[in-house]
This record gives structure tokens, C-alpha cells and sequence, in this order.
């Protein structure tokens, strides 16, 4: 099969809903809380004090697919902390509170 190649920024820079769920992402973030419901977002750090995984959980992206909502933290991330900080990154994982919950029960079984 060949490979493809695609920009995702290209592809995202025109999809509105996009653009606005990274608007509030970056600016919760930023410390700049929009309107409820705020998204969760935790950062894991390796020893050397690097973001490394970084778990958004907000049913505002429900809709979304995995992938989707991976790129848009990843794109978000890289707003707020810069482009060293999304080279770092290993893991981006979008979950609403629902897929958040019956993850931590799995972990806990």
C-alpha cells in the first residue's frame, strides 16, 4: 500500500467546532476558565520534570472520535507550553467522564 500523507492542521484549520473545543482547551490550560463544564486535564512528568502523558477528560467531545480528540490536545498543548514541550509527549488520551470511570474500573479489577 503507499504511504499518504496528510496535514492536520490543514485539514482542522476550517472545522469550526474544532477550533472552538481548542480555544476553551487551551484557554483552561492557560488558566483562563471558560463557561462549565472544564475540561479535566492531567499532566504526568518524567523525572526530568517533562510532560510526557497528558489525559484531557470532557464530555464536550463526546461526538469526537479518539484520534480526533488526541490531535486536539496535542494541538492545544503545543499553544500553551510550545513545540518542545509536544516533542516530549508520548501519550495524548481524550476520554469523556464516562470512558474515564469504566477505565479506572478496569485498572481496579
Amino acid at each position: 500500500m503507499p504511504v499518504r500523507t496528510q496535514n492536520i492542521f490543514d485539514r482542522r484549520a476550517n472545522d469550526d467546532r474544532y477550533q472552538k473545543l481548542k480555544a476553551r482547551l487551551v484557554d483552561e490550560w492557560a488558566g483562563r476558565p471558560g463557561a462549565p463544564p472544564l475540561p479535566d486535564i492531567l499532566e504526568e512528568k518524567d523525572a526530568r520534570d517533562r510532560i510526557i502523558h497528558v489525559t484531557v477528560t470532557w464530555d464536550e467531545w463526546s461526538d469526537l472520535d479518539a484520534q480526533t480528540r488526541s490531535e486536539l490536545i496535542v494541538d492545544a498543548l503545543q499553544s500553551v507550553k510550545g513545540e518542545a514541550a509536544v516533542v516530549e509527549l508520548t501519550l495524548a488520551m481524550g476520554l469523556t467522564r464516562a470512558e474515564a470511570a469504566r477505565l479506572a474500573r478496569a485498572g481496579n479489577g
